[in-house]
Parts: C-alpha cells; structure tokens; sequence
C-alpha cells in the first residue's frame, strides 16, 4: 500500500472512530485495540455502494463477519432487533 493510502486510511480510521465515540457501529461495543477496527461499508460496494464517507462506518471484526455482503436493509432491521424495538 502506498505511503499516501496509508496516511488517508489512518485520518478516515480516526475521523470514524472520533464520530462513533470509539465504539462498533452495529454492537455498540467499545474497541479494545486497533486490532478489532474494521472498515465496513452500509451499501457493501458488491451492491454498488461506493467508498464515500457516508458509507463507512467501523465496526469490530465479528460483526463485519456477521453481515459480509448483507445490505443496509438488513443490517438495519438487526440494529433495531438487538435495541428490542419491534414496530417502527
């Protein structure tokens, strides 16, 4: 990787990370370590999603595992099950 992609990764992992209040997107949890931050994008770029920054948020390593190429509909609708809202 490039000198100037590592340098913009870090700057959009910080800016993330400062806008979620060091916790994952999905789980709320908050990160241990660097090492469990991962980039995830709402609209997963399979489905046409870009890599703008309203389309990625971080999220821990299990939870983007959990969801793969899952679109933003469904990934919503399991949001809303773990907070226990059942009607919207």
């Amino acid at each position: 990787m490039a000198a100037s992609n590592c340098i913009k990764r870090r700057a959009r992992l910080c800016d993330l990370h400062r806008l979620q209040h060091g916790r994952c997107f999905y789980c709320r949890s908050f990160f241990l370590g660097s090492g469990d931050l991962t980039i995830d994008h709402l609209v997963p770029r399979s489905q046409g999603g870009s890599d703008h920054p309203g389309n990625l948020v971080l999220c821990c390593s299990s939870c983007n595992n959990q969801f793969g190429d899952i679109g933003l509909k469904f990934k919503l609708v399991w949001m809303l099950q773990q907070l226990k809202i059942t009607k919207v």
